[in-house]
């Protein structure tokens, strides 16, 4: 039986460098695999009357679009493998997210991982919990949330409450982090970061070992379903080393 979902990808204002890229993939996956998908242009904050970072419009989506089973959310930097399997099934009272990358700001001690919100799923009866998240305040400038108990969680904007609202109910399943991977932090957070900052020629050379078919770097890319491209400098390049060669 077909699912009832529907994937969106949220990419509000101009955007293009990165969606030329990643709405086919997009759009691929999701005709591969029998799935409604919609780029969402529209800003939802201002249709709704909140005033908050673009990144909240995503919190909205189940408002946008009711009637879904499971909603499949994604940032406009998600890059689908052509070989990218179907989602897995999560049902009405799920709430997906992979661990994000950054490790070692969260001292909640309610939040068993930190999950990254570029990569969404979420069941009917989770969407209350992006109603809370509004309830929040927001700490700007791409600071961690710091809770009402004074607890730090990491993730800048809608990443820090969503984790905070959902960890609270108990409400997170961890995904499988092959449909979440955050090709650069990655690399960069376990690398000499300091280098990383200064040196075009060190970046460059991380870039390059991605075509190198037995380097660990290209390893562990092609191990993805979903790149997710934060901070990454060569979004053409690297679909065609993800999914060209």
């Amino acid at each position: 039986m077909q699912r009832n979902l529907i994937c969106v990808m949220v990419s509000v204002g101009e955007r293009s460098r990165l969606t030329d890229v990643t709405y086919p993939r997009f759009v691929h996956w999701c005709e591969q695999h029998g799935y409604k998908g919609v780029l969402l242009k529209e800003d939802l904050l201002k249709k709704y009357g909140y005033e908050r970072p673009p990144h909240f419009n995503k919190c909205l989506v189940p408002k946008h679009f009711p009637g879904y089973d499971e909603y499949l959310i994604l940032d406009d930097d998600i890059l689908f493998s052509k070989q990218a399997p179907p989602f897995p099934a999560g049902g009405v009272d799920c709430f997906f997210m992979a661990k994000d990358p950054m490790k070692g700001i969260t001292n909640a001690p309610f939040v068993q991982f930190n999950g990254n919100t570029g990569v969404l799923l979420v069941g009917k009866n989770k969407q209350y919990l992006f109603d809370r998240v509004f309830d929040l305040p927001v700490t700007l400038h791409g600071a961690p949330h710091t809770t009402s108990e004074g607890f730090t969680i990491w993730g800048p904007y809608d990443q820090g409450l969503i984790n905070e609202v959902a960890f609270k109910e108990q409400a997170v399943t961890e995904l499988d982090y092959r449909f979440n991977y955050s090709l650069v932090p990655e690399y960069w957070l376990n690398a000499n970061q300091k280098k990383w900052v200064r040196s075009t020629l060190y970046r460059l050379r991380y870039y390059f070992t991605l075509l190198l078919p037995f380097h660990r770097n290209a390893r562990n890319m092609r191990k993805a379903y979903v790149l997710h491209l934060i901070n990454c400098r060569f979004v053409p390049y690297v679909d065609f080393v993800f999914n060209g060669l």
